[in-house]
């Protein structure tokens, strides 16, 4: 079943968005831009800045707000959680829902050639992209299957994946391994650490013991600061989460990583885990590039030449540059600020129980 796209959440944390003075639109002048994050203007400079943007992006023909309710628009949204630089402001981009089936890539192409057009972005340190995906282009939910297969696929990739991501991305508190210490339940990182001697067959068996979607994120993953975050198939969000993309600046970039998460999704659920089970050893790199080009082509003309064009998945070897003690500290504080807060988009999709379920961009 192909993946829908309507669920592709763009999280290109666009924070730093600095418009330069002579391309400014008519009225941006007279917004009151001091510049000041510290002062209160700076609340209401940042809420004038992201209408403009918002008035922007509509009339370059992709509809856009700052604080809608549905998700058949794009959103510019503040996101307290970034920091600011002298004379930019903090921004999250959110995208509407999109299907593989219409012309995603010119969509994004289009946003970030009109942020492009008006001022410039910058990317600090956190900045990162997310990308959220249900099943279909219907928007039903994942099946038990569906879901059995992506664990697997998330267990037998998980260093390759790694090894996919920029140095910062590698080992970070936002967007760590789903089986690093604290983000998985024991027994299932057990069975992952001992797969050196027990095979991939007993992880595997315990992850087809689970029914119902909803208990993955309560009895699995608790924890959604994971590189796969599950945490929204408790509600009606119903989505999985790529969040280890960095933050991007550049259409290229966001199609990049957007391709990368649909095409491992489609990938491992359309792939015979079976074969694996038997198994000792982890992914290869380059069995990670053949599932996620397998499950790009699965999913139509649309998506299946997106990667030849962009060099072929590549392989970060930088080592990791995880964060300082300093930086954990501020992080640590981040989390506990935002109480596992739900995201913007999770919280429209929620706000609207009619709705099919969708997707969202959360920190």
């Amino acid at each position: 079943m192909p993946i829908n796209l309507r669920a592709s959440r763009l999280r290109p944390t666009l924070e730093a968005w600095n418009p330069e003075h002579d391309t400014w639109p008519h009225g941006w002048r007279t917004a009151g831009f001091d510049h000041s994050q510290k002062t209160n203007p700076a609340r209401v400079n940042r809420n004038v800045l992201r209408r403009a943007i918002a008035r922007e992006l509509t009339g370059a023909s992709v509809e856009a707000g700052v604080s809608t309710q549905g998700y058949d628009m794009w959103s510019v949204m503040d996101e307290p959680t970034l920091d600011e630089r002298p004379d930019f402001w903090r921004l999250e981009l959110v995208s509407r829902c999109m299907t593989t089936n219409t012309d995603w890539q010119g969509e994004i192409t289009k946003v970030f050639q009109t942020l492009q057009r008006i001022g410039e972005t910058q990317l600090t340190t956190g900045c990162s992209m997310h990308v959220h995906v249900p099943p279909s282009r219907e928007g039903n939910s994942y099946k038990p299957e569906q879901l059995h297969s992506i664990m697997k696929a998330v267990a037998y990739f998980d260093r390759a994946v790694t090894a996919a991501v920029p140095p910062d991305r590698k080992d970070n508190e936002w967007a760590a391994s789903n089986f690093q210490k604290g983000s998985c339940a024991p027994r299932y990182a057990e069975l992952y650490s001992n797969m050196s001697s027990l095979t991939w067959g007993p992880l595997f068996q315990e992850f087809d013991r689970i029914r119902l979607p909803a208990l993955i994120p309560i009895n699995v993953f608790k924890n959604k600061y994971v590189s796969w975050n599950f945490k929204h198939l408790g509600s009606e969000c119903g989505t999985v989460e790529f969040r280890r993309p960095p933050g991007v600046k550049d259409a290229r970039s966001a199609l990049y990583w957007v391709a990368f998460t649909l095409g491992f999704l489609e990938g491992a659920m359309g792939h015979d885990w079976s074969n694996m089970k038997e198994e000792k050893t982890h992914g290869a790199f380059l069995d990670l590039r053949i599932i996620i080009r397998g499950g790009l082509k699965r999913l139509g003309p649309s998506c299946a030449g997106i990667i030849d064009n962009m060099d072929d998945i590549r392989e970060e070897k930088s080592q990791p540059t995880p964060a300082t003690r300093q930086e954990k500290e501020v992080i640590a504080a981040k989390k506990r600020e935002k109480l596992d807060k739900e995201s913007n988009f999770a919280v429209k999709v929620n706000s609207r129980p009619s709705t099919p379920a969708s997707a969202s961009a959360s920190s």
